[in-house]
């Protein structure tokens, strides 16, 4: 087997954005539906040659949100053979390894979360909206000693990967990553 099989296999072919705004009084659908169609019509396809679907904050089973069926039917998606969610920096290996392993033709990366009202320094001193953001997630609201890691919900096993090849690959130590984590607290 070839050391870096990924290697000039794949590519990612089309981006799209939408706008970015503090209340866009939009749904997560519908922002997560706008960026996808961008990105598919960037990249010269046909909404039938996507297979795949890979997404940050999507749900599969949210009710009125932007979850993998959701999104599947609102661009008119026939059939489906891979879907995961996963933290939009990992959707991308993740979408490729898909690919390279034959789940799937062609993935669809789209990320649809939208900071919440609880997701704010403001919010953090206005005991209104950080009641709001308890009740609306498991996970507390923003306040002095809350964990932001924890409240994304991710956790660092990619990093740790990529780390380990960039060690192979280039000789760096783990002192190396041990001195950036010092200079970044």
């Amino acid at each position: 087997m070839a050391r870096n099989p990924l290697k000039d296999t794949l590519a990612v072919v089309g981006v799209g954005s939408t706008a970015y705004g503090r209340d866009l009084k939009r749904s997560r659908l519908s922002l997560g539906l706008e960026a996808a169609t961008k990105a598919i019509t960037d990249a010269g396809l046909d909404r039938n040659d996507i297979d795949g679907l890979c997404g940050s904050g999507m749900d599969p089973l949210a009710v009125g949100g932007a979850g993998f069926l959701s999104l599947q039917g609102a661009l008119g998606i026939d059939r489906m053979t891979w879907v995961k969610n996963g933290w939009l920096g990992s959707c991308f290996v993740y979408a490729a390894e898909a690919v390279f392993a034959g789940l799937c033709d062609c993935a669809l990366v789209v990320q649809v979360s939208v900071r919440g009202v609880d997701m704010s320094r403001g919010a953090a001193r206005d005991p209104i909206r950080r009641r709001a953001g308890e009740l609306g997630s498991g996970f507390g609201g923003v306040g002095p000693g809350d964990d932001f890691a924890r409240r994304w919900v991710h956790s660092g096993e990619p990093y740790a990967a990529w780390m380990r090849r960039y060690m192979h690959d280039f000789g760096a130590t783990k002192d190396v990553f041990g001195r950036i984590a010092v200079n970044n607290r």
